[in-house]
């Protein structure tokens, strides 16, 4: 084997590389996060560092991106315990993350308040609300004083009733 051969190795290989590099990267910008670059040669060459932080980025970003989606589709259906995980990220990714997360406890804050709101909404219109429940208080009032003045009224009557029965046993004693 001769030592130009060895140099083209070498060189098809990094081209190679050269090209799934560019190949996943092309499909990054499109959108599509899964690929990665592959048989990636351990020499330390920066062609191979390169590669290396080809995949780290998309496992990042990709990370981000689902962790993402997940956490605001919980949130916008109201199930506000979902909250994305920055650990294993760096640099904006994680901070991103941490922003995503105090933004979803917020949302969580906000429904929770909404929820109460129209709990207490539902709760003021049993019953007609305060307004019903003082007009219930001041019917019962004014039935009772009703009452109490038929029961006054009736032992006025009895009373007189007794002084007339009194003053017949006083007549018919002095008879």
């Amino acid at each position: 084997m001769s030592l130009s051969s060895l140099f083209k190795g070498n060189k098809t290989n990094s081209s190679q590389l050269m090209q799934q590099m560019m190949k996943v990267v092309v499909d990054a910008a499109d959108g599509n996060l899964e690929n990665r670059v592959t048989h990636i040669p351990d020499d330390g060459s920066d062609n191979s560092k390169f590669a290396w932080a080809i995949n780290d980025l998309l496992d990042q970003t990709e990370a981000f991106m689902r962790d993402a989606e997940s956490t605001i589709d919980c949130a916008a259906n109201g199930k506000t315990y979902r909250h994305p995980y920055s650990s294993g990220l760096h640099g904006v990714f994680k901070n991103t993350a941490q922003g995503l997360s105090k933004a979803t406890s917020s949302i969580s804050a906000g429904y929770e308040t909404k929820i109460h709101g129209e709990m207490s909404h539902s709760f003021s219109k049993l019953g007609g609300g305060v307004a019903g429940g003082l007009s219930v208080v001041q019917t019962n009032i004014s039935d009772a004083q009703q009452s109490a003045k038929e029961i006054a009224d009736v032992a006025n009557q009895t009373a007189v009733e007794s002084s007339k029965s009194l003053q017949s046993v006083i007549d018919i004693s002095q008879r």
